[in-house]
C-alpha cells in the first residue's frame, strides 16, 4: 500500500469552535495548503504580504504531505487574503481572541490508499468494522519523531540527564529522516570537526548555529549556554518528541498487560500495537484510560498508570525530578492527559477499485473524524494490521 501518493489523496479539514463575528481584534482566515506545513505556509504568506510572521496564530501544525484546511487568525486590520501556488488565505470574519489548540474540536480525514494488494484490501475489509466499533490505540505517530536521530536517539533525553555536551553535539550533528543531501553533508561536517570550534564557527550557516557555537568557543566551552541559544519553539519540539516516545512506551506496556491478541505495525520510534475485538469490560476500561505525558508536575488517574510511568523512567535512567530544568527556561515539559484509545466518528470506506496510477493494483478511500491531537495515519495502520491469534 502507498499513502500520500498525491497531496489530494490525504485530505484533512480542521473543525474549529472559534466564534466568528463582524468585529474583533483578530481577523479570521481559512488557510488551505498543500506541499507546505503550517509554519512554512504562514511564513511564506507573511513574506509575500510584507507583515511579521508573529501576527499569525493557529491551533495545529498540519502536515505538508497533505491537502489541508484550517483556521488561523491575524492581529491585523489589513486584508491578508492571498492565493499562491501551494497555499491560500481566505478571509472569514473577525474574532475577539486568537486561534489556539483549545479551539480545535476535531479533524476530518479523507484518505485514499493506493497500490493495494488483494490481501491488503481483504485485511481492511475484515478490520473496518472492528476499528469503527472499538477504535484503536491513540499512539503518537511517526510524524512526531521527525527530529529523532535513528541511531543516537533523542536530544531531550540527554538534556534530562544533564548530559549538556552530548545534547549540544546531537542537536548539531543528528541525521534526520527527511533531510536533504545538502543538510546531511552539513551535519556530517560538524560531526567530523567536533571539538574544533573555530572550524565549526566558519562552517555555521544559520544564526542559531552561530549563537550556539559562539558559546562553544568560550574557555571552557559553555554547553548550557549553547542549549540556551536554541529557540523556544525548536526546543519545545524536541521535548514534545521525547514526551511522545515515553507516552507510547507506557501505552505499549499497558496493552501488553491486557492479555488480548495484538498485531504489530513497525514505527520510527518503536512498534505500534493494535487489538481486534474487545469484551465489554475491556472496551470500557480502554475508553476510560488516560495517560499523562511526562512533565515536572504530573497527575495520574490510576495507580496502574503511575507504576507504568515510573517503570519506563527507571528503564531510561530517569526519575521524576529530572523534568524540572532550572537551567533551561525557554521551554519546559508540560504534562497533559491523553486518551489511551481513539474512536473514529462517521467512518466509511469505499469499495476497492482499480488504481489508475499503479497497474494491476487497487485503491480505496476511507473517511472519518477524529478528536484534536489524534493521528489520522494511526487509523490507517489499524486497518492494515493483522492481529495475532
Amino acid at each position: 500500500m502507498k499513502l500520500r501518493v498525491k497531496n489530494e489523496n490525504f485530505r484533512v479539514d480542521e473543525v474549529s469552535t472559534i466564534n466568528i463575528e463582524s468585529t474583533g481584534q483578530y481577523a479570521v482566515y481559512e488557510l488551505k495548503k498543500a506541499g507546505w506545513n503550517t509554519l512554512d505556509a504562514l511564513a511564506r504568506a507573511a513574506r509575500a504580504l510584507g507583515v511579521p510572521h508573529s501576527i499569525f496564530s493557529y491551533g495545529g501544525r498540519k502536515d505538508r504531505h497533505a491537502l489541508t484546511t484550517q483556521v488561523v487568525t491575524a492581529r491585523s486590520n489589513k486584508d491578508l487574503s492571498i492565493d499562491q501556488e501551494g497555499y491560500a488565505l481566505t478571509f472569514l470574519g473577525r474574532s475577539s481572541r486568537p486561534m489556539g489548540p483549545d479551539l480545535i474540536k476535531s479533524n476530518k480525514f479523507e484518505i485514499t490508499l493506493r497500490s493495494m494488494s488483494n490481501e491488503e484490501v481483504s485485511t481492511v475489509d475484515q478490520r473496518e468494522y472492528l476499528v469503527s466499533r472499538f477504535g484503536c490505540p491513540n499512539f503518537f505517530d511517526d510524524q512526531r519523531f521527525g527530529s529523532v536521530d535513528a541511531r543516537r536517539g533523542f536530544v531531550a533525553e540527554r538534556v534530562l540527564k544533564r548530559h549538556w555536551r552530548g545534547a549540544v553535539e546531537l542537536f548539531l550533528t543528528a541525521q534526520y529522516r527527511d533531510e536533504s543531501a545538502e543538510q546531511r553533508e552539513h551535519r556530517e561536517f560538524f560531526a567530523a570537526n567536533w571539538d574544533d570550534w573555530q572550524s565549526l564557527a566558519r562552517g555555521a550557516k544559520t544564526q542559531v548555529e552561530h549563537d550556539m557555537i559562539s558559546n562553544l568557543c568560550e574557555k571552557p566551552p559553555n554547553y548550557v549556554g549553547a542549549l540556551q541559544a536554541i529557540p523556544a519553539q525548536d526546543l519545545s519540539m524536541l521535548f514534545s518528541a521525547y514526551q511522545a516516545y515515553l507516552w507510547n512506551e507506557m501505552l505499549r506496556r499497558y496493552l501488553g498487560r491486557l492479555e488480548i491478541p495484538l498485531g504489530q505495525y513497525p514505527g520510527d520510534a518503536g512498534p505500534y500495537l493494535f487489538y481486534a475485538g474487545l469484551t465489554d469490560s475491556q472496551f470500557e476500561k480502554l475508553k476510560a484510560l488516560q495517560i499523562p505525558t511526562a512533565g515536572s508536575k504530573i497527575t495520574f488517574q490510576s495507580p496502574e498508570v503511575e507504576v507504568l510511568y515510573d517503570s519506563v523512567l527507571l528503564e531510561k535512567g530517569l526519575d521524576r525530578g529530572d523534568f524540572n530544568l532550572r537551567r533551561l527556561r525557554q521551554a519546559y515539559f508540560k504534562s497533559v492527559q491523553r486518551a489511551g484509545i481513539v474512536i473514529p466518528e462517521g467512518f466509511s470506506a469505499d469499495e476497492a477499485e482499480a488504481d489508475e496510477t499503479y497497474e494491476g493494483r487497487l485503491k480505496m478511500t476511507v473517511r472519518y473524524e477524529l478528536p484534536r491531537g489524534a493521528y489520522g495515519t494511526m487509523v490507517v495502520k489499524a486497518l492494515l494490521t493483522e492481529i495475532w491469534t
